[in-house]
Order: structure tokens, then sequence, then C-alpha cells
């Protein structure tokens, strides 16, 4: 068995390959992308073969492209392995093969390392939170606008409803330039719920058996567990409303544990 320890940058990496008696075999600096990466393990193809890398800032297609060679590769929690094998002269190379020592030893403390799939659904989840962020800060202004003036608006569930957008259109006369202020800002919240509802439209449906009318899926990481969260989709028109969590179900290795809501 051949043990990779990679200490991961954007541009380039440092790689140390060791055998199972702590041999150190090669050390490399290799180009941070899949050539680069499947150049640098190639020689290796064929082998018994584990690598492991810390979590951080773009390890995902780190991640991927060594998965693609090894094994198994391991995903660290930085913080924890600094607790169990921090120096006081830091190099790359350094932290490379002490990775690789570790990981010989069975020392590594995991961080939970979702899939290529799964990151591309949480990047999906949280650009609709972002966007969810920002149209409230839009809506806030508008009612800032209308409360800087003393506008009184009007006995509506939702101001940005149906009823209360077509009043916000029509009836209060601001001075300028605040009138086109608000006029601005009710169209830029318009146009953030539209985008809002085609994020949505790529939010993960069928096929994780979770329940939950709506199908909406959240992953989230805890430690080395995986949780899935089952939604209901909101109800109502209440800015930012959350849905109406269904199940939740632990995941870790093989095992999961299932709790379901009702």
């Amino acid at each position: 068995m051949l043990y990779v320890g990679v200490d991961a940058h954007k541009a380039h990496s440092q790689m140390t390959v060791m055998d199972e008696t702590g041999t150190v075999l090669e050390r490399r600096r290799a180009a941070s992308s899949r050539e680069g990466m499947l150049e640098a393990l190639g020689r290796h193809q064929g082998e018994p073969m584990k690598a492991v890398l810390e979590a951080g800032y773009g390890w995902g297609p780190i991640y991927d492209w060594i998965g693609e060679v090894a094994d198994e590769v391991l995903l660290a929690h930085p913080l924890k392995v600094r607790a169990i094998a921090d120096a006081k002269i830091k190099t790359d190379r350094l932290d490379s093969e002490m990775l690789a020592h570790l990981l010989r030893a069975d020392l590594i403390p995991e961080a939970y390392a979702p899939s290529k799939e799964v990151r591309a659904k949480k990047r999906v989840l949280r650009q609709r939170m972002f966007l969810v962020r920002v149209r409230t800060m839009v809506k806030n202004r508008v009612r800032a606008l209308l409360s800087q003036h003393g506008v009184e608006p009007p006995p509506v569930s939702d101001l940005f409803g149906k009823k209360g957008l077509l009043w916000l259109k029509e009836e209060p006369e601001l001075p300028e330039p605040d009138g086109w202020l608000l006029s601005e800002d009710v169209e830029l919240a318009e146009t953030l719920k539209g985008k809002i509802r085609s994020t949505e439209g790529l939010m993960p449906h069928q096929g994780s058996g979770l329940r939950g009318r709506g199908g909406r899926v959240a992953e989230v990481p805890a430690g080395g567990w995986g949780v899935l969260l089952g939604f209901d989709p909101p109800r109502g028109r209440r800015d930012g409303a959350l849905p109406k969590l269904q199940e939740v179900r632990l995941l870790h290795g093989a095992s999961a544990l299932h709790l379901r809501l009702w």
C-alpha cells in the first residue's frame, strides 16, 4: 500500500508518496490541475494507494482528481491535524510528509467530504439563500423609503404580493430622487423573485428517498456524518418563509439513522 500526503494549494500542490514502512518513495510538486495530479500519481497507478489532503478553500476538484487514481481519498480536518502533529517549522514539503505519516498510522482526523454531486446541490441551495437575503435587503430599503416620507403601506398581507406591488408601482408619490429609487428597488425585488424561482428549479427533487411533498433536500456536514434534510415547500407568501422539515436522515458510511417528523 502506498500512502500519499498532499499539501494542496491553488496553483501548485506538494505530494509525498510513502510505503508501508514509512520510507519516502517520492516527493513532488505538481500543478493543481487534473493533468498535474494524474501525471504526478500516474507512475504509481496499479499499486494500492490511499491519499489524504486537508479540507480548505477549493479542495473539491483536487479531491476528485486524486480519486481517479487512488483507491481511497481522505479529507483531513485542518485544526484537528494541527492538534495531533503541529510543527514549529512549516513548509509544504514537511506538511505533505506529515499527512502521509498520519495516513500510514491511521491517525487522520477525517472531515466530512460530500460527493461531487452533493457539492453541486449545496451550491444551488447556497445560491437560493444568497438571493433571498439580497431580496430581503431590497424589500427593507423599500419599506425604509416609505417610512422616511411618512407613507403608510396598504393593509395587505404581503407588500410585495400582487396587490402590494400594484400599489407600490402606482400610488406612492415620493419626491425625487426617492421616487426613482423606489421604482428601481421595486423592479429589483421582482427580478430577484424570478431568479429565486429559477434557482428553485435546479434544487434536488425526487430520488433521495426522503419524505416531503416538495421533495426538497439539503445536505449539511456534521463532523464525519452526512445529514440529509427532507422538506415540504413553504406555504404562504411571506418573504423568506422556511419550508417545513419532514425528515432527517443521518448517514455515516453504510450506517443510517432516520427520524421522520409529522
